[in-house]
């Protein structure tokens, strides 16, 4: 395979992974689902959630036990999103959220229902830096820490 054909169709992202703790754990199959209603409609209501997805700037993608949100062009926008949920959760503890935020390559593909998805690192380190966290936490990998510090802005 030629380099060019390794690159063809990669896009750099920063993919907001989150997942609820002891979800699993729940006592039953419909308090999972209240679980998932309660975080998915925090989530929605967040400003840069709802700027990111009119601009057809974001990727949504549900895990089972959280969600995974690919923003394609402002990182600080990802960051911003993850501070505003995490924020929004402290009013709401029985949804505890654990978050890992990476900036890095994915490409898009269609997964086996024939809807958008992404692979790649980007999405791969995101869900290894929010393995690292508990409930509470929201977790900045190296690349999206030194992205975010050299455009000068912190949310």
């Amino acid at each position: 395979m030629s380099e060019r054909e390794t690159t063809a169709g990669l896009e750099f992202a920063t993919v907001v992974f989150m997942d609820l703790v002891g979800y699993s754990r729940l006592p039953s199959p419909e308090r999972q689902a209240q679980q998932i209603r309660e975080l998915q409609e925090v989530v929605r209501g967040t400003d840069d959630f709802r700027r990111a997805e009119e601009a057809g700037d974001l990727l949504r993608l549900p895990t089972g036990d959280g969600m995974a949100l690919v923003f394609f062009r402002d990182p600080v926008a990802a960051v911003r999103c993850a501070v505003q949920i995490a924020g929004a959760l402290r009013q709401r503890p029985h949804l505890p959220l654990r978050i890992g935020i990476h900036h890095g390559p994915v490409h898009r593909l269609e997964d086996i229902n024939a809807n958008t998805n992404v692979s790649g690192g980007g999405i791969n380190l995101a869900q290894r830096v929010m393995d690292c966290g508990e409930a509470g936490h929201v977790l900045l990998s190296g690349a999206v820490t030194a992205l975010v510090g050299q455009l000068g802005v912190w949310p």
